[in-house]
């Protein structure tokens, strides 16, 4: 039988999502792995949705596992009582043996967080970034541009890793909170590539700053020039927010 789990992490002190045997820290993976094998008795292994990087988040992520006998009810409050506090399963789902975590999932979307004020309580969710007031319109619009672009090789790590390095932008949000000094950008798609929505957010951030324009941020999309001082954006802003599937499969809970 197969089961799906909606989880949600806090990724602080995880390598991400995926087992790493270069890293010096866990996995999400392996710490579910570990805990699941261990009430079930037998070794069990847990494919996810998606890969996340290290210090990412998630509020609705989706793993499978597969078993020869049905779960009880109370299995999910089994495995909340063993897990670390940064880790919880929300949900246990009994679906149809051919649906698969990964490959059958329809869209994913995403949220970034940003402060503009150097705030400690606010930097386990929220990266800082000193954004320019008279800017954020202009990230409001790059972002919203995004839908209109379906090629993000250069917005991807490892490009040449990918049998084609097209996605399509289902949906792009963006919300600004002038009085908690917060920006929030979601962007939902068919599938990211590596790196991919934190690549897209620290170009946004250098137009946030005025350290480049809208046309330029346009012609990274495109490939025509290339960013000499490029980084990722901060970890920590970036949650899994969403996942959908097909409508029509059906997904019991337990």
């Amino acid at each position: 039988m197969r089961y799906f789990f909606e989880i949600a992490f806090n990724g602080t002190n995880y390598c991400g999502w995926q087992r790493n045997i270069n890293a010096h820290i866990p996995s999400i993976q392996e710490i579910l792995e570990n805990k699941l094998s261990l009430l079930l008795q037998r070794n069990i292994t847990i494919w996810g949705c998606g890969r996340t990087d290290k210090g990412v988040h998630a509020e609705k992520y989706f793993a499978h596992i597969e078993i020869d006998y049905q779960l009880e009810s109370s299995f999910l409050r089994k495995c909340n009582a063993i897990l670390p506090l940064d880790i919880a399963i929300l949900n246990i789902y009994s679906v149809p043996d051919e649906l698969h975590a990964r490959f059958n999932a329809r869209s994913r979307t995403y949220r970034y967080r940003i402060t503009l004020e150097k705030c400690p309580q606010k930097m386990t969710f929220q990266s800082y970034y000193n954004i320019l007031n008279e800017k954020i319109p202009d990230m409001e619009e790059a972002l919203h541009s995004l839908i209109r672009y379906d090629d993000f090789k250069t917005m991807c790590r490892t490009p040449d890793r990918n049998k084609h390095t097209f996605c399509t932008i289902l949906n792009t949000h963006f919300e600004y909170f002038p009085d908690t000094k917060e920006i929030h950008m979601y962007i939902t798609a068919n599938r990211f590539l590596k790196s991919m929505m934190r690549m897209l957010v620290g170009y946004l951030v250098l137009l946030g700053k005025n350290k480049i324009g809208l046309e330029e941020f346009y012609d990274l999309l495109e490939g025509t020039s290339h960013y000499k001082f490029h980084q990722l954006a901060f970890p920590q802003g970036l949650s899994l927010v969403d996942v959908t599937y097909p409508r029509d499969i059906e997904m019991i809970l337990i």
